[in-house]
C-alpha cells in the first residue's frame, strides 16, 4: 500500500506546527493525527543528504519503510519524515525498528504485527 503525499501548503504548515517529533541520528520522524481522514506522507530530504542521486535513494528508501509499517496502523495519520545522510548508512533493520517503535510510541501503530491475509 503506498501512502498518498502530504500537499497542500496549508497543511502541511499545520503538520509542522502540531506535529510530536521523534529524533534519531538518521531520520526525524513527524507524526500528527489527520484533519481529512486519510493517512498521507511527507519525506524531505535537503541537500545536506547529498547531491540528487543520494536524496532520491533516500527518499526511495523512506518510502519503503512507510510502506512496510503501512498495514499495521490504526487510524488516519500524516506521517513525515526528514532525512539526515547518515539515513543512507544504516541497516534497514535498524531503520525499520525505529520507524515502527516511533509509531507505536505515538499511538498510530498496533503493538503485535499484523498477520497476512491469504
Amino acid at each position: 500500500m503506498v501512502l498518498p503525499s502530504l500537499r497542500r501548503r496549508k497543511d502541511i504548515n499545520h503538520f509542522f506546527a502540531s506535529a510530536t517529533r521523534f529524533r534519531f541520528p538518521d531520520l526525524t520522524l513527524l507524526i500528527a493525527p489527520s484533519r481529512d481522514g486519510v493517512t498521507r506522507c511527507l519525506i524531505v530530504a535537503g541537500r545536506k543528504v547529498g547531491k540528487a542521486v543520494q536524496r532520491n535513494r533516500a527518499r526511495r528508501r523512506v518510502r519503503a519503510l512507510l510502506t512496510a509499517a503501512a498495514p499495521g496502523l490504526r487510524g488516519s495519520w500524516w506521517i513525515g519524515v526528514v532525512c539526515t545522510r547518515q539515513l543512507l548508512m544504516t541497516q534497514w533493520a535498524d531503520l525499520l525498528s525505529r520507524v515502527e517503535g516511533a509509531l507505536t510510541q505515538a499511538g498510530a501503530l498496533a503493538l503485535g504485527r499484523p498477520e497476512p491475509s491469504e
